[in-house]
């Protein structure tokens, strides 16, 4: 009897992104898939969103028994890439609906990262997050320090 096949298309190519989910699903007896390393992202590196999608696409019709799916991958290359990603609307939703229709043909789980929100960017913090814009730095503390205090009062 052939394992069940899922296709995996992880955040990253970290080790603690890919290789463990993987390592778990084959421990199951999954045939677990996944990208070439080569085609996704690391700390320094952009993923080949393109690349990815092809993959994904050939894959999906090839029998699978499910997908799971980093959207920051499939979207924007991968998480870092997320975060200082210059990529609109316009090239974003594209590709939702061929996720979307993926989704209606193989069952699909989609992950997706809430960044966090640095208060105030420091000298520890990634040159992406900061910003001349003050003003909205200052309103966005002030506003969660309102929530915050809605919340105990």
């Amino acid at each position: 009897m052939a394992s069940p096949v899922l296709v995996f298309v992880p955040l990253d190519g970290r080790p603690v992104t890919m290789d463990i989910v993987a390592d778990l699903g084959r421990a199951a007896g999954v045939d677990v898939r996944t990208p070439d390393r080569v085609m996704l992202s690391d700390r320094f590196r952009l993923g080949e969103v393109d690349g990815v999608w092809k993959w994904l696409e050939r894959e999906a019709a090839g029998g699978s028994a499910a997908l799971i799916a980093s959207v920051e991958t499939l979207c924007f290359g991968g998480l870092v890439a997320s975060r200082k990603s210059e990529v609109g609307f316009e090239e974003i939703v594209p590709r939702l609906h061929r996720l979307y229709e993926i989704a209606s043909r193989l069952p699909t789980y989609v992950s997706a990262v809430i960044p966090r929100t640095p208060q105030q960017p420091t000298d520890e913090d990634a040159a992406y997050w900061k910003t001349g814009d003050q003003a909205a730095m200052l309103r966005h503390r002030n506003r969660h320090l309102q929530l915050n205090a809605d919340l105990i009062s």
